[in-house]
């Protein structure tokens, strides 16, 4: 056996050895570098997904809405909740259904179900005209008139207010909870 051939064929393996092992190093930090550039970019893009109705531009940024988007948001959800017929307010319900937040959705769900029996049982239809939308932090307020009919007999007139309270997560406006009351002074315009 030659010494001299060994030693440049084992010089030889090791250069190629610690080549090898550098370039799977670069590897390694190439891919970890593309995981945090991926990630980063995965939390900068949102994807918000728009009723069809909203007739303005809708601005969110992080936890923060416009007026203009709270305020179209708002006469959305009463659209759905204050605007029914007695063959319309299950399916409506179940669109409105779609904003709420997990943890108030079982809740939701059985208060709108139950509400939607009585509607179609009663054979009541409900009209809501939206005359104003305050915004507050997680809280719309949208003052408005409320008609009932049962079949062509009206049941009244009121002057109501809904509770909107909601949370922007990711860029996605939900809902926690919808009430609706009797309106005092403050909607008035």
């Amino acid at each position: 056996m030659n010494p001299k051939g060994y030693m440049n064929m084992t010089s030889a393996m090791w250069a190629e050895n610690k080549l090898l092992k550098f370039v799977v190093v670069v590897i390694g930090v190439m891919s970890f570098w593309n995981a945090i550039q991926i990630q980063r970019s995965f939390d900068s893009q949102k994807t918000i997904l728009i009723p069809p109705v909203m007739p303005t531009p809708l601005e969110i940024s992080g936890s923060h809405a416009s007026e203009s988007t709270l305020d179209a948001y708002g006469r959305y959800v009463v659209s759905l909740m204050g605007t029914f017929t007695p063959s319309t307010a299950r399916s409506q319900f179940d669109a409105l259904l779609t904003f709420y937040t997990p943890e108030s959705f079982d809740e939701a769900k059985t208060q709108l179900y139950d509400l939607a029996d009585r509607i179609e049982v009663s054979l009541v239809s409900n009209t809501f005209f939206v005359q104003k939308v305050i915004s507050t932090p997680n809280l719309l307020k949208v003052y408005g008139l409320n008609k009932q009919f049962s079949e062509a007999t009206t049941l009244g007139d009121e002057k109501r207010v809904y509770l909107i309270h909601y949370k922007i997560i990711n860029g996605r406006f939900s809902l926690t909870q919808v009430r609706q009351e009797l309106a005092d002074d403050g909607g008035r315009s």
